[in-house]
């Protein structure tokens, strides 16, 4: 397919597999150093090109690509995690050695976000029918401190408003009560009879 003046490179690898090409063909030339640095790229290059990769990869896995692969170790799940491979893609790279907790350590070392991290953690749940292991936090790191700080800034602002608040519902409170205080509590039938009678207008007891 290519001549020998013609250098493979993992695009070819990762072409032939979708098409369905025997692999070995392509890889007949290439020096026994480089065949695997060639399938281990083109299985990367598989889970960040192709959505799904599902038809190219079992290729590559069975001409030797190692989806537990050190570019670093974990890379390559943690890719299929972050552009959103399927779970048959996911349950491929696991069953050819891919380990979730190298992924998960790929997301910390670079601060993932925290949805691939559960998107992780729920297909070890159903592939390996166990939880993936707690994140490991640096004790007094700079980042932590930094959000602990913040966090007591801001309830400490909270608790300024609510105090503002309470304050000035305290004195509208108190001038209700003097409001209330300082009128007249006076019945409707006193309030009528203190009202003038117009002139010529005489009151009559009712007769019994």
């Amino acid at each position: 397919m290519f001549g020998k003046e013609k250098k493979i490179k993992p695009k070819h690898l990762l072409k032939a597999a979708k098409k369905g090409d025997k692999l070995e063909d392509l890889l007949a030339n290439v020096p026994e150093n480089e065949r695997q640095t060639l399938l281990n790229q083109a299985l990367l290059d598989a889970v960040r090109t192709y959505r799904p990769a599902e038809d190219s990869i079992p290729a590559l896995l069975n001409a030797g690509a190692d989806a537990s692969t050190q570019m670093p170790k974990g890379v390559i799940l943690a890719q299929a995690i972050g552009y959103k491979q399927p779970a048959t893609v996911i349950k491929e790279l696991c069953d050819n050695g891919a380990s979730f907790e190298d992924a998960l350590s790929v997301m910390q070392s670079n601060n993932w976000d925290l949805k691939h991290k559960n998107q992780l953690k729920y297909y070890q749940t159903a592939f390996e029918g166990k939880p993936l292991a707690a994140e490991k936090k640096e004790a007094g790191s700079p980042v932590t401190e930094e959000a602990i700080l913040k966090v007591l800034e801001i309830v400490q602002e909270l608790r300024e408003q609510v105090n503002d608040v309470t304050g000035q519902l305290g004195a509208v409170t108190k001038e209700l009560e003097e409001l209330k205080t300082a009128q007249p509590k006076t019945t409707p039938m006193e309030t009528a009879q203190k009202k003038p009678v117009p002139a010529g207008l005489k009151f009559s007891k009712p007769t019994v």
